[in-house]
C-alpha cells in the first residue's frame, strides 16, 4: 500500500508512505472503498474544457 499526501495548503510535499503488511493493504482497500463510495464521476468536455458532475457514483461503476 502506498499513500501520497498533501500538506494543509493542498500542496504535494513528496512524502510517500509505503507498507507491505497485510493489515496496511486491508486498510488501504478500506480507505479506497470509503472515498470511492462518496465520490462521483466528473465529465470533462474536450472541446469546451467544461467539467460536468455526472451524479454517478464511481463505486457502483467498477468492480475491485
Amino acid at each position: 500500500m502506498a499513500l501520497w499526501l498533501y500538506d494543509k495548503n493542498g500542496r504535494f510535499d513528496r512524502t510517500t508512505l509505503i507498507s507491505y503488511e497485510e493489515s496496511a493493504l486491508k486498510w488501504g482497500r478500506e480507505l479506497f472503498t470509503y472515498y470511492s463510495s462518496i465520490s462521483n464521476m466528473v465529465y470533462s468536455d474536450p472541446d469546451s474544457g467544461k467539467m460536468e458532475f455526472t451524479g454517478y457514483n464511481i463505486t457502483k461503476a467498477s468492480k475491485f
